[in-house]
């Protein structure tokens, strides 16, 4: 037997669909809406209560290799060379870490007076504070960083980012002056010691040329070296002048024809006219920000400061124009002097070679001097590039773009907070409802009788409503009821009926009194006995008398053996009722005599049908007494109630007990709030005869429509 119910119980169980769980979503939908508007409205909330937080950035170019304006080895320490392989890659992650450092954080920090800032007073250390606001980050595969610091006021944050870059370009820049500096120191000291070995050997030769009493062009020589060393070292000064000129005519032709910024060029920044039109251009460029915020484009107010703009940059252009002809003509006067300087130095050169001709004796004696001499002028020039480099030093850090004021927050996101609320209100919606229907552990659909009780739904009963079609739904399930019972009375053989339920309110007495008007609609004779020898209710659902009923019959004397006159009719036509009678003190004594017995078989040959109402059958003994009796037994389930562990033991008890369980009755369902289309329910979805299609209008519960 019990392998047989495990079979059928395995046969029950399916797979579980997709469609099911949307059955779940669906069924707990006003719960999945509840907890989305929730969470959104509790986003949302703390999305606008949020202190707007700006970001300022300035990004800076770092050029990995120093601008040498003269040949040589570079001494200032700029640029990427020392570091090796990879040498740009580790250039620009040094410059990252030395601008996040405590230095350059401190620069900043007093140069901002920052000392004094309330928020930083107080602190142990205030710079490294401030210092853990910098954020810096280069950006991938160029030499630009970006400096940003976030913060409520975005003039204060743009003020600092500013002073973060400028302290970074001005201690770069100093440093390669300092490293200039020490080299220059360096080379003097050396120096010193190759002057007095040179004069030591000048004088060495002096004394020969007069012990040897021979022809010496010597001062000849010296002079014209003298005038060489001159003009070579002027004619360096005045090509590096020329290169110079010319390449700052090049950027200002490129300024000019490109229209750029001429006050890029520190030359033409300092020239008074240019700054001053300057000036008037970026307040007449403020002014048209501000006049396109309340004026179109075509207001006579907005063409005339843009007629202002035209002519402030025809007076640049003009300006730019006298500061390129002058800076023309100095560069012709100093091409001309190169070249004077040039054909001097030819001169000299042609002199020097007859001079040196005349120096042919002396050439062995000359090799120590000459040696020393060419060492000594190295190191001079080397000295001069070195002292001309420090003059012209051109830091390789520069400011791309200047931090400026936010005009928007980064924080909070707004609209991503709202998506990612509206995501998070969805998905906790549905876990929720998951959660909800987990814990949830009642029957709720045929399909769960079926599979947890290994019982056959033989009907769904509605919920009671008021409303002719609501009436109509109950009387349709109540014939589905009647339907079942025939076929599992096996032909009418089996006549009494038990209907009982696992635990009180769920709705069998007012199912039996329903059931017994629907049976006895076709003219066959029904009788109802009130079993529930607890709290009867048969009398008030049929509108009878409770005494005398069936304890009177059962507690008379055994002479009265007439059973017929504590029956009583019904305003159904074919349904009699046997009411409770008075409340006994113990009715298992009563129900499991004879006497019952015997009242049993008699009504079973007077009556068609025989429906037993009895107590809840999962605490009290009643319904086994009448379970044993009965020929066949139905169970009243309530929808959505009742633990299905209770209902599913009280099935093994009635089991046990003998009981033959013909199948379950699912009660007082809300259809309502079934899943739209639920194969289970479509049926109970009643017609709507005036437009041809199911209602789901909600009605309001009729008056006594509650489980008994």
């Amino acid at each position: 037997m019990q392998n047989t119910e495990q079979t059928q119980s395995s046969l029950l169980i399916r797979d579980v669909h997709l469609r099911d769980y949307w059955k779940i979503i669906w069924q707990g939908r006003w719960t999945l809406i509840s907890v989305f508007f929730l969470v959104v409205t509790l986003v949302g909330v703390w999305t606008f209560l949020q202190t707007p937080v700006y970001k300022a950035a300035s990004s800076l170019e770092i050029q990995t290799h120093s601008s040498q304006i003269t040949p040589g080895q570079d001494i200032s320490g700029l640029g990427a060379s020392g570091y090796g392989f990879f040498a740009e890659e580790k250039y620009v992650a040094t410059q990252v870490e030395i601008i996040r450092s405590r230095d350059v954080a401190g620069k900043a920090f007093r140069s901002l007076a920052l000392d004094a800032d309330p928020r930083f007073q107080g602190m142990d250390d205030p710079v490294n504070a401030f210092r853990s606001r910098i954020q810096v980050m280069p950006r991938r595969e160029t030499g630009l960083i970006e400096v940003s610091i976030e913060g409520g006021d975005r003039f204060e944050i743009t003020k600092w980012v500013n002073a973060v870059v400028d302290a970074y370009s001005a201690r770069n820049l100093q440093k390669a002056r300092n490293n200039i500096e020490s080299s220059v120191e360096l080379i003097k000291q050396q120096l010193a010691p190759l002057a007095n070995s040179l004069r030591e050997a000048e004088s060495t030769l002096m004394d020969d040329r007069g012990e040897r009493q021979i022809y010496n062009p010597e001062n000849q020589q010296e002079a014209i070296r003298k005038r060489m060393g001159e003009l070579n070292t002027e004619l360096a000064q005045v090509s590096g002048e020329v290169n110079r000129l010319k390449d700052l005519l090049e950027k200002v032709d490129e300024i000019r024809a490109s229209g750029g910024d001429p006050m890029a060029l520190p030359e033409l920044a300092q020239d008074p006219v240019l700054q001053e039109q300057n000036r008037n251009r970026v307040q007449l460029l403020r002014d048209l920000e501000a006049k396109k915020l309340t004026l179109r484009p075509g207001h006579r107010d907005y063409k005339a400061k843009e007629a202002e703009l035209e002519t402030v940059n025809l007076k640049i252009e003009d300006q730019l124009y006298v500061l390129y002809n002058k800076i023309q003509t100095n560069y012709d006067l100093k091409d001309s002097q190169r070249k004077y300087l040039n054909s001097e130095l030819r001169k000299m050169e042609a002199a020097d070679y007859e001079m040196e001709r005349a120096r042919s004796t002396f050439a062995m004696a000359q090799t120590d001097v000459e040696s020393q001499k060419q060492v000594f002028d190295l190191i001079s020039r080397t000295l001069q590039d070195v002292s001309l480099s420090a003059g012209l030093l051109a830091n390789n850090v520069s400011v791309l773009d200047k931090a400026t004021p936010p005009l928007y927050p980064i924080k909070p996101k707004k609209k991503m907070n709202l998506i990612l609320g509206a995501l998070l209100g969805l998905f906790s919606g549905i876990g929720v409802v998951f959660f909800l229907d987990y814990l949830d552990h009642t029957l709720r659909s045929p399909e769960d009788v079926e599979k947890v009780l290994n019982l056959n739904t033989l009907s769904v009963i509605p919920r009671f409503e008021e409303g002719d079609r609501a009436n109509r739904a109950i009387k349709e399930a109540y014939q589905t009821l009647r339907t079942g019972l025939i076929f599992s009375s096996n032909n009418r053989e089996r006549k009494v009926l038990l209907i009982t339920s696992t635990v009180p309110q769920e709705g069998k007495s007012s199912t039996i009194a329903r059931l017994g008007q629907t049976l006895a609609g076709p003219g066959e004779k029904v009788l109802i006995l009130d079993c529930d020898l607890r709290r009867p209710t048969q009398h008030f659902h049929l509108g009878t008398e409770r005494e005398p009923g069936l304890t009177s019959y059962l507690a008379a004397p055994r002479d009265v053996t007439d059973w017929k006159p504590f029956v009583r009719p019904t305003s159904y036509e074919n349904l009699d009722v046997l009411t409770a009678g008075p409340i006994p003190p113990n009715p298992p004594e009563l129900l499991g005599g004879e006497r019952f017995r015997d009242l049993l078989d008699s009504v079973r040959n007077d009556y068609d049908w025989v429906l037993i109402d009895s107590p809840p059958s999962m605490s009290l003994s009643d319904t086994s007494l009448l379970a044993d009796l009965a020929d066949m037994t139905l169970l009243v389930v309530q929808h959505n109630q009742t633990d299905k562990d209770v209902i599913q033991k009280n099935v093994q008890h009635l089991k046990r007990v003998g009981a033959n369980l013909i199948g379950a009755i699912l009660n007082n369902v809300d259809i309502q709030k079934a899943y739209q289309k639920d194969y289970y329910y479509a049926g109970y979805y009643y017609f709507n005869e005036e437009t041809g299609k199911t209602s789901r209008k909600k009605k309001p519960a009729a008056a006594g429509s509650g489980p008994a």
